[in-house]
């Protein structure tokens, strides 16, 4: 029984009920709220929430934040504790459908997270680490299969001009060309007329010697 204020103020223990089996509200019998506190101090009966009561509250609170998957497993347990709560049933089943239909909103913890993250790390260095292995084998394979010895092509043949036109060779370095080359009077000394005799062994070297015509010595 309550009090105007909502105090509680007694518990209803008996009452009159009539002839067609329904309770009179003028006859009841309420024990007051002070002997009830005595008596229970006599046994040493400390009230306190049962456990049941402290589950349900807890996944109401769940259930109407969209915590439905935090809320499940508490509202079963109410049902296992006490079989015939009159809402417990329901909110099973409504829980059951947010979660079937996506709408569950419960946080996920902390090393739910770390595992995730970790996880994703770890399929990163085994696909870098993969990746140089194979690059590796990769080189190895075509180093075997090249013939020994082989020497690269000079630059300008590694790459073929297209077709109707001519390879031309590189130009002789300033420093080997010889006396009085240059492009035109070659073999020609500083004066006309006398055979260039500077260093033919360079000459030979880039094909740019030929021997002389009018049967001098070289």
């Amino acid at each position: 029984m309550f009090s105007k204020d909502g105090k509680v103020i007694g518990m209803l223990i008996a009452g009159t009920v009539s002839a067609g089996g329904e309770a009179s509200e003028s006859e009841s019998f309420v024990l007051p709220v002070s002997i009830i506190k005595e008596k229970l101090g006599e046994k040493n009966v400390k009230p306190a929430q049962g456990v049941t009561t402290t589950r349900y509250n807890e996944a109401v609170n769940d259930y109407f934040r969209n915590y439905y998957e935090d809320a499940l497993p508490k509202f079963r347990e109410v049902q296992a504790l006490f079989p015939n709560h009159p809402y417990v049933a329901k909110y099973i089943s409504d829980t059951q459908a947010a979660i079937s239909a996506g709408k569950d909103e419960s946080p996920r913890p902390i090393l739910m997270w770390v595992l995730i993250g970790a996880g994703a790390l770890l399929v990163i260095v085994l696909a870098v680490v993969l990746a140089k292995v194979l690059g590796r084998r990769r080189r190895r394979a075509a180093a075997a299969h090249a013939p020994y010895g082989a020497v690269p092509s000079p630059p300008w043949q590694q790459h073929p001009l297209p077709s109707g036109q001519a390879q031309v060779s590189p130009p002789v370095p300033p420093s080997y060309q010889p006396y009085g080359y240059n492009g035109s009077n070659y073999g020609h000394g500083p004066q006309a007329g006398q055979p260039y005799l500077g260093d033919q062994t360079r000459d030979v070297r880039y094909g740019q010697f030929s021997p002389p015509q009018d049967g001098r010595p070289s």
